[in-house]
């Protein structure tokens, strides 16, 4: 990595991912780029346009830290290191994408699968179907990787919200309904044994709030 001229600079930042490539951040640049055109090829093929708004967000960020970087003092500029955005190593991606979130990433490759039928479908449908009926097939089945995508969205947000409140209430998924038997008299048993003998029904025990030394306590106290 080595600061460039200003001018040069200026021109590679112009297209996002260029400009931190051009001062060889190369892992930076890649992956800026890579997310750049991916939400065009993705809004493309599954028809939304919603994503386009995070472009120009994407392309302020990649000029002006590629402009920002070869700004700054020498001694600075090479004590920065090169990474992933998100701070995030291919090791990561792929735990991440192979953990919990394994299902969202299934299902967001298969409705890229289904539209890309659905596209090519259509195109033989073109040269078969009368221009009205192709147009209403079309209107009708161009809806369903959008409602796919929404549906995952909506998905996602219940997970987040159902997440964020076992945070909040950690006690709601520790409880558990808890049986137990008398002891079984044998002579393998000790007196101090056969005084913790106590029969319970069915109790809800927090496993938090009730450890093993002070249930054996207030059992001797009775």
């Amino acid at each position: 990595m080595k600061q460039k001229g200003k001018f040069l600079t200026f021109l590679f930042s112009l297209f996002p991912g260029a400009g931190q490539m051009y001062l060889g951040f190369m892992k930076m640049g890649g992956s800026i780029m890579m997310l750049f055109w991916g939400i065009i090829g993705f809004g493309v093929l599954l028809n939304l346009g919603v994503l386009y708004f995070l472009l120009p967000v994407i392309w302020c960020y990649s000029f002006f830290d590629a402009i920002n970087k070869n700004s700054m003092d020498e001694e600075e500029f090479y004590m920065l290191e090169d990474h992933y955005l998100f701070n995030m190593d291919l090791s990561e991606i792929s735990a991440l994408v192979k953990g919990k979130n394994k299902t969202i990433f299934a299902a967001i490759l298969i409705i890229i699968g289904i539209a890309m039928l659905i596209s090519n479908f259509m195109s033989l449908l073109n040269a078969i179907l009368p221009w009205e009926l192709y147009w209403r097939l079309e209107s009708i089945l161009g809806n369903i990787p959008r409602i796919g995508i929404a549906l995952i969205i909506i998905w996602i947000g219940m997970r987040m919200i159902q997440g964020k409140r076992l945070e909040l209430h950690p006690h709601m998924k520790e409880k558990v309904f808890v049986r137990t038997e008398p002891y079984a008299q044998n002579d393998g048993h000790t007196k101090a044994d056969e005084q913790k003998q106590e029969e319970w029904t069915g109790t809800v025990v927090d496993l938090k709030k009730e450890s093993p030394d002070n249930s054996d306590s207030e059992m001797k106290q009775k």
